[in-house]
């Protein structure tokens, strides 16, 4: 084994476990941005029927 082949080897050995952490980071994130959006959006749809439900009762105030 010459010095070349022996950085090799450990360097792989850093590279490796440090690259499969950061791909388990940026799913873990990318999932925690996707569950935040669907709960805004969610609120978001919420609050556009509770907009529906308040103008509707307006309505029938003023047929009333």
């Amino acid at each position: 084994m010459g010095p070349a082949q022996g950085m090799q080897i450990p360097i792989w050995a850093l590279v490796m476990p440090i690259l499969s952490v950061v791909f388990w980071l940026l799913l873990i994130v990318s999932i925690i941005i996707v569950v935040v959006n669907s709960q805004k959006t969610s609120r978001s749809l919420r609050n556009i029927e509770a907009l529906l439900k308040e103008l509707k009762k307006d309505k029938d105030n003023h047929h009333n």
